[in-house]
């Protein structure tokens, strides 16, 4: 109970018939979530700025084909500042492949940053607002579409049917809740929301200091 809707069908809406014009100097950032077992998909999602460019979903890629895809996507991006990976499960492999590449096949000022939906934030501000990294990372998600001057997001129905289906709920401490990716496949009978955690790892990528 006390379950409520994060991002509202008029946000994701809103989102995607905004037209957005990055600059030169926003980053580019790529979000990868990596499929953890059979119908989960593997979602890559880039931006330039507060623009979405692309989405690609594909399934039961390995670790190296995975990798493959983002260099061709950042190669595609004319070289990405930032890719973000859910490094849960097999996305540290993913996250080792790719640190790899830095500098060949990827820019060198290219940040990896493979990241855990669990762990905890690393501000104290953030600590007092978000339960963990997902609750931020979603949290951040919700404000960029809400905002009219925030992102700009792909026509695409999968947002539709994916954003406004996501719960959070405050706990005990007012933190901020997502529920987890077995607990809204249960509650909803549908897939895992991959191309929404995709969106939101890309978008992630656009906040807190490059450490290159």
């Amino acid at each position: 109970a006390g379950n409520k809707t994060l991002i509202p069908l008029g946000f994701v809406e809103e989102a995607s018939l905004r037209l957005v014009t990055p600059g030169e100097s926003c980053r580019k950032t790529i979000g990868v979530d990596v499929a953890r077992f059979g119908a989960d998909a593997t979602v890559l999602t880039s931006l330039h700025g507060k623009k979405q460019l692309g989405r690609k979903a594909f399934y039961k890629h390995s670790i190296p084909e995975t990798c493959g895809e983002v260099i061709a996507l950042s190669r595609e991006m004319g070289g990405a500042d930032i890719i973000v990976v859910d490094e849960t499960g097999l996305g540290g492999g993913v996250v080792d492949n790719l640190k790899e590449e830095i500098g060949k096949a990827l820019p060198k000022n290219c940040e990896v940053r493979g990241v855990q939906f669990g762990a905890s934030c690393e501000t104290d501000d953030d600590k007092k607002m978000y339960y963990n990294l997902k609750a931020r990372m979603f949290g951040l998600l919700r404000d960029d579409m809400k905002d009219p001057k925030g992102l700009s997001i792909l026509e695409e129905s999968i947002y539709l049917e994916e954003l406004p289906t996501i719960l959070f709920t405050y706990n005990k401490k007012g933190q901020m809740v997502i529920e987890s990716k077995d607990e809204y496949k249960k509650r909803t009978g549908r897939p895992s929301p991959d191309s929404s955690d995709s969106l939101a790892l890309a978008n992630y990528g656009r906040y807190d200091e490059l450490t290159v």
